[in-house]
């Protein structure tokens, strides 16, 4: 819970989230560029699918990556990711058609990203356990703050006639491979747990217990909606007549509130129980989806992407600590954030898309996309009854840290909805 060691994971991680899924929340700008620039010829919906795409791969790999991490290859699944990430930026700006750029961006760049960002995460669970949470809170805190940096700086750099898309995504790669190299340098697992005997691995079944299945399902719902105000908020600023400066901070305001939502929420859950915080983080991002029709003024636009930043980063920061909680023993925590993270690929692969479609088939109007974000977001709250009933079972062992020498087991009973 605490030393150099500890925490220089923690500022490394926060780098691989600032120089990866940072940069995958600046696709709003890249996006609103190939829409008028880069592809005119293609829709909404089609150039959306380059980052659903990307978003799907991202959550996907993690299915592969949570069991390797699980037998110990941190480094070679870090050096791999970031390889992938490193090339798919640098080819980007060579990049002429859509089918290339789907390859690049959305293929190769998602496997890249996929790599990073489970062993940034998860890592900290073997140096922290009280304060497990708030460390993760904080890396994953890394997406927001990369969110606020990268749209201001590729959206002015693009509009620089002596630099332009190609020499401005460069630049931003040259970012990125030098918070890359520092946070592969500084982060490592705990060596202590080499000398764990580590129990064999549990049948997947074994997995979807209650709490976990519902766990699954409700993030699978969230996915759906979740990421559309991210890929279309700065559009939605054009389109509501907004100044072109505060179009150019629409993304940076939104990973602002998202940078803030990655850590408060996250430091109260290791209080109050994960499950409580994500449930009341869900309730306010489908609220903000609901009120993004009539929130059209500048000021309110402004006010709409800090808050629903704030509550919608919550969901991505909360989604480890829970599977941790859920986890009997640190070696199958690797697994089920595997597993958690592939049903969110599930749903993130179709939600750009869908909601793109809606608005290009409807004249642009946007109602249509924001009513299936908010019911998407919305639809959770159907299981809070299984959740709960879930949850007043007689719990089982859960992973906690009793010793921080030896790092031995013990029954917890979690501070959530089943206490």
């Amino acid at each position: 819970d605490g030393g150099l060691r500890a925490w220089l994971n923690v500022v490394g991680g926060f780098l691989v989230l600032f120089s990866s899924f940072g940069v995958v929340n600046a696709l709003g700008a890249v996006q609103a560029y190939y829409e008028q620039f880069l592809f005119p010829t293609k829709s909404s919906s089609d150039i959306a699918w380059i980052g659903s795409c990307q978003l799907c791969l991202f959550f996907l790999c993690s299915l592969v990556v949570g069991p390797l991490f699980d037998k110990g290859y941190f480094h070679s699944i870090m050096a791999a990711g970031s390889a992938m990430w490193l090339l798919s930026i640098f080819l980007i700006p060579q990049v002429t058609t859509y089918g290339t750029m789907m390859g690049v961006q959305g293929i190769l760049g998602g496997l890249g990203v996929g790599f990073l960002f489970l062993p940034s995460m998860t890592v900290q669970s073997h140096w922290f356990a009280k304060r497990r949470a708030l460390a993760i809170g904080i890396v994953a805190s890394g997406s927001s703050a990369g969110g606020v940096c990268f749209p201001i700086m590729l959206n002015r750099l693009f509009a620089d006639p002596d630099v332009g898309f190609k020499n401005g995504v460069r630049a931003c790669g040259y970012v990125v491979l030098a918070c890359l190299l520092i946070a592969n340098s500084i982060m490592r697992p705990n060596p202590a747990r080499k000398h764990i005997q580590k129990p064999p691995p549990p049948p997947l079944k074994d997995m979807f217990d209650g709490p976990f299945t519902c766990l699954a399902l409700g993030a699978f719902l969230i996915s759906f909606g979740i990421w559309f105000p991210n890929f279309y908020e700065q559009l939605y600023f054009q389109y509501h007549g907004a100044s072109p400066n505060v179009v150019t901070y629409a993304l940076a305001l939104f990973n602002a509130g998202s940078s803030f939502g990655r850590i408060i929420p996250n430091l109260f859950a290791d209080f109050v129980g994960p499950f409580n915080v994500q449930a009341v983080c869900c309730f306010g991002a489908a609220a903000m989806a609901f009120l993004m029709r009539v929130m059209t003024t500048q000021a309110l636009l402004i006010a709409h992407a800090i808050l629903y930043g704030f509550f919608s980063g919550a969901f991505i920061a909360l989604v480890s600590p829970l599977t941790v909680s859920m986890s009997r023993d640190l070696s199958e925590i690797g697994l089920r954030q595997g597993i958690a993270f592939l049903i969110v690929a599930g749903s993130s692969v179709g939600c750009n898309p869908i909601a793109g479609r809606l608005l290009s088939n409807n004249g642009g109007d946007w109602i249509h996309p924001i009513v299936f974000a908010g019911a998407s977001l919305s639809s959770p709250f159907s299981s809070s009854p299984i959740s709960l009933t879930s949850s007043v079972t007689p719990p089982s062992p859960r992973l906690s840290v009793t010793n921080r020498a030896n790092l031995t087991l013990s029954p917890r009973l979690d501070l959530q909805v089943r206490r």
